[in-house]
């Protein structure tokens, strides 16, 4: 099991569809993926990851978010756990909440 998804399973971290849904309730979402992962070039370090289809009024959008792009500055693995996962949650819905945004400009 996954550090995201036993943070899920403990109540700790909350589902980004539950977000989702409440910020759109009138969409059609389809969660893909979402969690953590480590750089390739640096296993150390790790970035949250969001990827969501939205479909709102006959438009399309296809959210694929990255809390970074790079290993430079990411937190380590034990960062984004410490204190029950906060900093994992925060990062989770702030790309929650981009994702929204980008679905309401389509609008």
């Amino acid at each position: 099991m996954s550090a995201a998804e036993s943070l899920l399973n403990a109540g700790v971290v909350t589902d980004p569809l539950w977000g989702l849904t409440a910020a759109l309730p009138d969409a059609d979402i389809k969660l893909r993926n979402w969690g953590l992962r480590y750089f390739g070039s640096n296993w150390s370090r790790y970035q949250v990851a969001l990827d969501v289809d939205i479909e709102q009024d006959d438009k399309k959008t296809k959210c694929r978010e990255v809390s970074t792009d790079t290993p430079v500055g990411a937190p380590t693995l034990n960062a984004l756990l410490a204190n029950d996962g906060l900093e994992f949650q925060r990062q989770l819905e702030r790309l929650v909440a981009d994702c929204v945004v980008q679905s309401k400009d389509l609008t």
